[in-house]
C-alpha cells in the first residue's frame, strides 16, 4: 500500500477502461522501453515498438505515461522499507512522476508488473535515474551548443569545429 506522501496522487480514481485495454504484454514492453529509454520518451518508445515488437505502436502519451506513472509508484511503494540509499531513490521516484489533474490514473497490482518487482526496485529506479541524468546532461548540451552556434564567428574558438 503506498503511503501518505503519496496520497495526493492516488485520491484520483481509476481509469477502468484504459486499464482494461492493456495486457501484461503491453505494460512489460513498456517497462522494458522504460528502463532502456527512461521516462517521458514516449515517441522514442513508439518509434522503437514500431520498428521491432509494435505491441505499442498505437499507444497515445497518455496512455503510455498513466502506465509509466503507475510503473513508478510500484517502484516507490517496493522501496517503501529501505533505509538510506533507497529514500533518495525514493524522492527522486517521486519527483519523477508527471501527472496532471485531467491525466488518466491506473493502478494496477505490483505483481503485474513482473513476479521479481520487490527485488528489481532498486536496481530498475536506478537505472531510470541514470537515464533521466542522461537525458538532462544531453539537454544542457544542445542547449550551451545552440549558444555557442548563435555568438558571431569572431567569438568563437577557432579550435572547436561545428
Amino acid at each position: 500500500m503506498l503511503d501518505d506522501s503519496l496520497s495526493p496522487l492516488t485520491k484520483k480514481h481509476c481509469d477502468r477502461a484504459l486499464a482494461n485495454k492493456w495486457g501484461n504484454m503491453e505494460k512489460e514492453t513498456l517497462k522494458k522501453y522504460l528502463l532502456q529509454f527512461g521516462y517521458g520518451r514516449w515517441s522514442k518508445i513508439r518509434k522503437c515498438s514500431q520498428r521491432t515488437c509494435k505491441i505499442l505502436k498505437d499507444k497515445t502519451d497518455l496512455e503510455m505515461k498513466a502506465f509509466a506513472n503507475d510503473f513508478l509508484r510500484t517502484l516507490y511503494d517496493q522501496l517503501i522499507n529501505e533505509k538510506n540509499e533507497k529514500n533518495e531513490l525514493r524522492s527522486f521516484i517521486i519527483n519523477l512522476i508527471e501527472e496532471s489533474p485531467g491525466d488518466s490514473f491506473i493502478q494496477c497490482p505490483a505483481r503485474e508488473w513482473g513476479e521479481q518487482i520487490g527485488q528489481r526496485a532498486a536496481p530498475w529506479t536506478k537505472r531510470i535515474q541514470l537515464l533521466q541524468r542522461v537525458k538532462s546532461l544531453v539537454k544542457a548540451y544542445k542547449q550551451e551548443k545552440k549558444n555557442y552556434l548563435s555568438r558571431p564567428e569572431s567569438e568563437r574558438d577557432p579550435k572547436i569545429s561545428k
